[in-house]
C-alpha cells in the first residue's frame, strides 16, 4: 500500500483514540485512606499495627513491615476488623507481601460494614445484605502484589484468611474513597456544637 494511502488512516485511527479517551474521563477523585484503628482480630494475626501506618500503594522485596494472618489446621481462621475513621464511598486496595511456600494466590473473604456489627456479620444477620452493592464476597489476592476491590459505602472492613493450612501476608489494605471535588454549598454554625456536627454530617453524606 502507497504511503500516501496510509497516512490518513493512521491520522483516523489516532483521531478515534485520543477522542475515546476523552470521553472516559471522569468527574471523581480518588483518594487513599490507612485505618486508623484495629477494632478486632482473631487467630493467629501478627504486627497488625502495621496497617495503622501510611503506605505508597506498592509491594516491598525486603518484606518489610508486613502483617501476618495464619491459618493452621484445627485453629481458629485469622481474621482481622478495621475501622477507616468515617463513613465513605469507594473501594478497597489490597497490598500483599511473599508468603512462603510458593507463589499461589490466598482466597480471602472482605466485609463491607456502615457499623462494626455489620462487617461482622453474614448475609442474613442483622439485616446485612449484598443489595445495591456485594459488601460479603470471597476473592483471591496475589503473592507479592495489588489488587482493588469494591465498590460500597463503608466505614468498617473485615477481612478473613479463608484458605486452611496457609499464610497471607499485607502489607497495606487502603480504602479507596471516590468523591465528586467540588464546594459545598451554603453554611451552617451556631453556638451549639452538636447542631453544627449534625449538619456537616448532612453536608457530607449529600455532596
Amino acid at each position: 500500500m502507497k504511503l500516501y494511502k496510509i497516512i490518513p488512516r493512521i491520522l483516523l485511527v489516532c483521531l478515534f483514540v485520543q477522542t475515546a479517551v476523552a470521553q472516559q474521563k471522569s468527574p471523581l477523585t480518588r483518594q487513599y485512606i490507612t485505618p486508623v484503628k484495629i477494632l478486632w482480630q482473631d487467630g493467629d494475626v501478627r504486627n497488625s499495627e502495621q496497617l495503622l501506618k501510611p503506605g505508597i500503594g506498592q509491594g516491598d522485596l525486603a518484606n518489610r513491615n508486613i502483617v501476618i494472618l495464619n491459618n493452621t489446621k484445627g485453629g481458629k481462621k485469622a481474621s482481622i476488623l478495621l475501622d477507616f475513621g468515617k463513613e465513605l464511598h469507594g473501594g478497597l486496595e489490597i497490598v500483599t507481601g511473599m508468603w512462603s511456600g510458593g507463589n499461589t494466590p490466598r482466597t480471602i473473604r472482605v466485609r463491607y460494614g456502615e457499623s462494626a456489627s455489620e462487617a461482622m456479620s453474614s448475609i442474613g444477620e442483622k439485616g446485612a445484605t449484598n443489595d445495591h452493592a456485594i459488601r460479603d464476597f470471597k476473592t483471591l489476592v496475589p503473592w507479592l502484589g495489588k489488587i482493588q476491590l469494591g465498590e460500597s459505602g463503608f466505614r468498617f472492613v473485615r477481612i478473613d484468611l479463608e484458605d486452611e493450612n496457609a499464610e497471607l501476608q499485607l502489607k497495606e489494605v487502603r480504602a479507596i474513597y471516590t468523591f465528586r471535588d467540588i464546594p459545598y454549598l451554603g453554611s451552617f454554625n451556631s453556638s451549639d456544637e452538636r447542631l453544627n456536627k449534625i449538619w456537616q454530617t448532612g453536608a457530607y453524606t449529600v455532596h
